[in-house]
């Protein structure tokens, strides 16, 4: 017997917020390992969003997250929500910051990054944005901050110092001064990352 035929309706994605302006899509593939990560950067007359999803095999086990993050106006961050599971293991994450840069964890406080500016979610390389959007920094500027870092390999919110300096329109050097990490990161004009030397390029 034939098969009836399908009829698909595609509705547009209705926006979270009102006044939607600046937007911007990545695809990332990882260097180091197999996995991808996609990413949109979005505008709206309260701040700005990343929201995303990245599978990836690490360390033999498989994974699949999908994550959003909120900022003011100003890149600050506000909260972050990561859902997903690598291996046998379930995880549900939600963080927020408040005014005074005290952090919550799934409702409870994290006093190791009181005072932390930033989030930065170990596992896709969204967040950096949020730290180069932020800083605004011009050519041959530097500067130091410390970032809430959620370690993928425990699932715990960290300090992370670490110190961005623009040596030109789109190229940065990064560095994590506790892990004795440095890279120079390539992005884009929207502040997105298109090559991470050696763990993420854009695909």
């Amino acid at each position: 017997m034939p098969l009836a035929p399908i009829c698909v309706s595609i509705q547009p994605i209705q926006n979270a917020g009102v006044g939607q302006m600046e937007q911007a899509n990545i695809l990332w593939r990882r260097v180091d390992t197999q996995g991808h990560d996609a990413c949109r950067l979005r505008q709206f007359e309260t701040g700005w969003s990343l929201n995303g999803a990245t599978a990836f095999v690490e360390d033999g086990e498989t994974g699949a997250f999908q994550y959003e993050v909120q900022h003011d106006a100003d890149w600050q961050t506000r909260s972050a929500t990561i859902a997903g599971w690598v291996g046998s293991q379930e995880v549900h994450i939600q963080i927020a910051c408040r005014p005074d840069d005290s952090w919550l964890m799934n409702d409870s406080p994290v006093g190791d990054v009181a005072g932390a500016t930033d989030i930065d979610l170990g596992l896709t390389p969204a967040t950096n944005t949020t730290a180069i959007r932020r800083l605004r920094l011009g050519e041959g500027e530097r500067a130091a901050s410390t970032a809430a870092w959620l370690d993928p390999t425990d699932w715990r919110l960290k300090p992370l110092e670490q110190t961005y300096f623009r040596r030109s329109g789109t190229v940065y050097e990064y560095a994590s001064p506790t892990h004795g990490f440095s890279a120079v990161l390539t992005v884009d004009d929207f502040g997105l990352v298109t090559d991470y030397p050696g763990i993420w390029l854009k695909a």
